[in-house]
């Protein structure tokens, strides 16, 4: 500043003083003199601050958990994290996986969360929810049959059916020992298992038993009756 007469004085009229937090953009600082005579000179500047900060998130730790009973899945609740930044007006979203307090699928599953800040710059993170399927599958056989014999037969035809279920799909059901459905079970006792293996390769079995009675009489036929003379000489006849 300066006046060609003394007594000029000089004030900051806009803007922040000098040593102030200039806030993110622009701030226009204008000082004006004031001279002696009462005329007054002024000038302006600019001082702009450019946000170049990231935002900050962070997720909760990975989880491993069992299924919910008779589920293929399971309801896991976790908080969901917030993103922080320098400067106000930040948003965070979720932009993968499923919310809390879903029921997860067996398997593992990525949740992702990602803050973006006023300035556009954005960052994520990411935990994992892995859901480990520990049920075993049920499988039912039938009663135990008892049957007769079929008629001229040393057997008898036997049906029967197994069932079974798991949680997850994808079981799959198989006879392990014994004869076939539909076969000719033999007189006595056989003994057919099943078994279910399930997706997460656990098993279950279970028996049944067929018994076939043989309950025919056996036959038998004579020859017709016969009528001859005695061999000569004997009293009786070959």
């Amino acid at each position: 500043r300066h006046d060609n007469c003394p007594g000029e004085s000089t004030s900051q009229t806009a803007g922040l003083p000098s040593g102030a937090c200039f806030p993110v953009g622009m701030t226009t600082n204008t000082f004006t003199v004031t001279a002696a005579n009462g005329q007054m000179a002024s000038c302006s500047f600019t001082v702009t601050v450019t946000d170049n900060e990231a935002p900050a998130i962070v997720c909760p730790s990975n989880e491993s958990v069992n299924n919910d009973p008779g589920q293929c899945c399971a309801d896991v609740i976790y908080t969901a994290p917030v993103g922080t930044d320098n400067c106000p007006g930040e948003s965070t979203s979720q932009t993968a996986g499923l919310a809390s307090g879903a029921c997860f699928p067996v398997g593992m599953t990525t949740n992702t969360f990602t803050v973006t800040a006023a300035n556009g710059q954005m960052a994520s993170c990411s935990f994992t929810v892995t859901v480990t399927d520990n049920e075993a599958p049920v499988i039912v056989c039938p009663a135990n049959v008892s049957v007769d014999n079929d008629p001229g037969q040393c057997c008898a035809d036997v049906t029967f059916t197994a069932t079974s279920s798991d949680n997850c799909p994808g079981e799959s059901t198989s006879q392990t020992a014994g004869l076939a459905s539909g076969a000719c079970f033999p007189v006595g006792m056989t003994t057919k298992t099943f078994t279910v293996t399930a997706a997460n390769g656990q098993m279950a079995s279970c028996w049944v038993t067929g018994t076939v009675t043989d309950n025919e009489a056996p036959a038998i036929v004579c020859p017709s009756n016969e009528s001859v003379n005695n061999d000569p000489g004997q009293c009786c006849a070959m």
